[in-house]
């Protein structure tokens, strides 16, 4: 019986290891940075937005009081990254070329 309870426990060890997500490859990918004015200071509460440039698909942001900004579970695929605040110039980058299970630092 205690040779049972063992083989059991160790099975569903095995089970619950073997479906954890960090023993899968991602097919996603994510960018992020840190928005600052020319001076160098950061710029907090600046929207991030991303366009997926083949399918139109949009994600969007907010930069955290330190400037920095994440958007994750992304197709890999070609993006526009434009970055909005207001008394700000906006600036947008084209051709923004996300690869799978990277995270690209703009």
């Amino acid at each position: 019986m205690k040779s049972s309870l063992c083989s059991l426990a160790l099975v569903l060890i095995f089970c619950m290891v073997a479906a954890s997500p960090a023993w899968s490859q991602a097919a996603t990918a994510a960018v992020t940075g840190t928005v600052s004015d020319p001076t160098g200071a950061v710029i907090p509460g600046a929207e991030v937005t991303v366009t997926q440039a083949s399918t139109g698909v949009i994600r969007t942001a907010v930069t955290d009081a330190t400037g920095k900004y994440l958007i994750a579970q992304l197709a890999p695929a070609t993006y526009r990254i434009e970055i909005k605040m207001s008394g700000f110039k906006t600036a947008v980058r084209e051709n923004v070329e996300l690869l799978v299970g990277t995270t690209s630092a703009l």
